[in-house]
């Protein structure tokens, strides 16, 4: 089986970044992948015009309108887990770093499950620092409606209609009510409209961390409360009617209980 090198690009937006790209690369205390090394993007033309084909991180930067979530770049063709090298090193980056990978060996989904990641997917991971630990359950609605706008304004930016994708609560995002594991945006694009041109990944998460800094301006101090109302618009689960079921703890019977869900509670449960 052929074994293939972690290598983990660097790239920035700002001009302070230069420095901090020179210091990163030579630092060997970092946690890298085993035998993984972390280089420039101002590399030889070939070598750049190659990773172009994959991801071309200065188009991304071209499109981002924000300055600090997304504005310094970590790429690697393929990596263990962007989670994991960007949770390795949160001290040694940026607020608002965005790791990107081609490919994942070793995607993390929630409580410690494999999370499969072929080519061809936007996978990335950012940093956030927080303070407050009342806030941290919100932080993935706020992504997740970042998500969203995100796409929604990179088709509007476009001019091609942009296919309906919907909030799953706590932070699924699914696409027409499909249950499927995974489904293709630009094939339900290509359903609204046979001759739009396929969506271009850097633009996509230029969008979506342009809009996720948008959204989070205002989070730290106000809270989700400025939000709420854009995220139950995008949500599946408005007027929904469940079935709850309760166990009498003295006779062991279950009761099946029907509740309507109205919104979120003030700690962020449905």
């Amino acid at each position: 089986m052929e074994v293939v090198k972690c290598v983990i690009f660097l790239q920035g937006k700002l001009p302070s970044h230069a420095d901090l790209i020179h210091a990163l690369s030579g630092n060997k205390d970092l946690k890298l992948p085993e035998g993984a090394e972390m280089v420039s993007l101002a590399l030889s033309e070939s070598t750049g015009a190659k990773l172009r084909e994959l991801f071309d991180t200065s188009l991304y930067l071209q499109n981002l309108r924000a300055s600090e979530f997304g504005a310094f770049v970590l790429y690697s063709p393929v990596i263990p887990s962007t989670h994991t090298l960007l949770s390795q090193n949160f001290h040694a980056f940026p607020q608002g770093t965005v790791c990107i990978a081609g490919a994942q060996l070793q995607g993390k989904g929630r409580a410690g499950n494999v999370w499969e990641s072929p080519k061809a997917c936007l996978m990335f991971s950012f940093t956030m620092k927080m303070t407050s630990g009342r806030l941290l359950p919100f932080l993935q609605y706020v992504v997740s409606l970042a998500v969203i706008e995100g796409l929604e304004e990179t088709c509007n930016s476009k001019g091609i209609p942009a296919p309906e994708v919907r909030i799953k609560w706590p932070n699924d995002l699914y696409a027409k009510g499909n249950r499927k594991p995974t489904t293709c945006l630009d094939a339900l694009i290509q359903e609204l409209d046979p001759r739009a041109a396929n969506l271009r990944q850097e633009e996509l998460l230029a969008f979506i961390m342009s809009r996720f800094e948008k959204l989070n301006g205002k989070f730290p101090t106000d809270g989700f409360s400025p939000l709420q109302e854009s995220y139950y618009s995008r949500w599946l689960h408005s007027g929904q009617t469940v079935t709850l079921e309760e166990k009498d703890p003295k006779s062991s019977e279950v009761s099946h209980v029907p509740v309507t869900i109205r919104g979120l509670t003030p700690s962020g449960t449905c």
